[in-house]
């Protein structure tokens, strides 16, 4: 069920962009690549959408993981980024987010 609820919150983070966005030109080489992201993969265009806009930047390591979970944090972080906030630093209640 994680995995479902996983792909389904990708695919509508990345059609809400994709609809709002047309300034990414899919022929642009990337400025950031990631080195376990292949062209073939399904959420390939999408992904880099958000990479251009600077909604998702990836892991340190050079890496996207498109086929992992993502934790609470990454996904408000996410949302935080579409919509402009800044982040406030306070005290977290919950033991998954540092």
């Amino acid at each position: 069920m994680k995995k479902i609820m996983r792909y389904i919150t990708l695919l509508i983070i990345i059609a809400l962009l994709s609809t709002h966005y047309d300034a990414f030109a899919a022929d642009e080489t990337p400025a950031i690549v990631f080195s376990d992201l292949d062209e073939t993969h399904w959420a390939y265009e999408g992904i880099y959408k958000l990479v251009y806009e600077g909604i998702i930047v990836g892991y340190p390591d050079g890496t996207f993981r498109p086929n992992a979970e993502i934790t609470r944090a990454e996904f408000v972080t996410l949302i935080c980024r579409m919509l402009g906030l800044e982040p406030i630093n306070s005290p977290s209640k919950f033991k998954d987010v540092d």
